[in-house]
């Protein structure tokens, strides 16, 4: 989307009419050619107009970016590694995906966040995740011929919200009571986990005490949140 705004920087013509009057062919091209064109204070003229570049279907995106990425970490998971025991000074090969724990269940961040859209409150109350977020993407090759789709949410509600903070003091009853109430100002169950994940409004030391009170049974959380919550304290991803 394009904004487009119409003003007036300078004169068309000098006030000295010492010069004579503007030819033809000056007032074909709007200029005289002469350098000292008296600079007025820039004045807007209408106001501003929107312009669509273009539309990107994100289901489409989302499917390709997350076909890529599996691929070339899949590629990345059989690289061959010689591992040296410092020791005995023995060596053997291994692949990048026998020393990671999990490799394989590493998925691409945007996939995950519509999946966990999907499977949150928010998502089972029929919120859709398009009208609450605005997704700023990238489609980029580098010289080498590399490809990267990725994309970052950016919130749409368009009224100030206040940052969570000066929490780490409250206790978890407070503190989660404060995300109940800040779900309600943005109009959705289970919005702060996913201002969670992008953003300063909240932060991600606050997501894990509710976590750990969750687990202590300290609040109750919907199972379904719960679960989306402990897979991201398990493999943590952001924006």
């Amino acid at each position: 989307m394009w904004e487009e705004q119409e003003f007036v920087e300078r004169e068309l013509f000098p006030r000295d009419d010492s010069w004579g009057l503007p030819r033809i062919d000056e007032l074909r091209r709007g200029a005289t050619g002469m350098a000292f064109i008296e600079r007025i204070e820039p004045r807007m003229v209408g106001t501003p107009r929107y312009r669509l570049e273009g539309a990107i279907d994100m289901l489409q995106f989302t499917a390709l970016a997350t076909a890529m990425y599996d691929r070339r970490r899949r590629a990345d998971g059989d690289r061959r590694l010689v591992e040296t025991n410092s020791s005995t000074g023995e060596q053997r090969i291994v692949t990048v995906r026998e020393l990671t724990p999990g490799y394989d269940q590493v998925r691409w961040s945007g996939r995950r966040f519509f999946d966990d859209w999907s499977a949150s409150s928010a998502g089972r109350a029929g919120h859709r995740a398009c009208l609450r977020w605005t997704f700023n993407t990238s489609d980029y090759t580098d010289p080498s011929g590399k490809r990267e789709l990725s994309f970052v949410p950016q919130w749409a509600h368009t009224r100030k919200i206040a940052e969570l903070k000066n929490t780490g003091k409250l206790d978890v009853y407070s503190l989660y009571g404060k995300l109940t109430q800040f779900d309600e100002r943005i109009g959705m169950p289970f919005a702060w986990y996913f201002y969670g994940l992008h953003g300063n409004l909240v932060k991600s030391g606050q997501m894990e005490r509710v976590l750990e009170a969750a687990e202590d049974g300290l609040i109750v959380l919907p199972e379904h949140d719960y679960q989306v919550l402990r897979r991201w304290s398990q493999n943590p991803y952001g924006f």
